[in-house]
């Protein structure tokens, strides 16, 4: 749902838009490095929500808005020091698409974002 709110979110952003994601991930960063989980989960609600705002499809939010309780352990995990350097780097990537405006690079960094949590998901020593 995330890569469809990408693919159709894009051509909508505005520069405030952007900024708006641009800010997020700075809170993201430092709420990560002051391993600050929770408000890290919040600020990458934020940056996602722009693309899923500006894609203007409710059924897309409304799926979206049903996940977050069953991703938060991964996520959490995914957001350790390594981890959310690697994540923030996928951001700055997916932020400076959507500034180019660049549906299609931001759709193949929006599935990048999410394959890292599926590819956790599926490792057994986290069982």
């Amino acid at each position: 749902m995330h890569e469809l709110a990408a693919r159709t979110g894009v051509p909508a952003l505005t520069d405030t838009r952007v900024a708006r994601m641009r800010a997020a991930n700075r809170r993201f960063a430092a709420a990560c490095a002051a391993d600050d989980l929770d408000t890290a989960l919040v600020a990458d609600d934020e940056l996602h929500d722009v693309l899923v705002d500006a894609s203007g499809n409710r059924a897309a939010a409304t799926t979206i808005a049903r996940y977050p309780p069953l991703i938060r352990r991964l996520e959490r995990r995914q957001f350790s020091p390594a981890g959310a350097r690697r994540t923030v780097e996928l951001h700055e990537q997916l932020i400076d698409a959507c500034a180019a405006r660049d549906a299609e690079g931001a759709t193949r960094i929006t599935a990048r974002i999410w394959q890292s949590l599926v590819e956790l998901a599926a490792d057994p020593s986290l069982s």
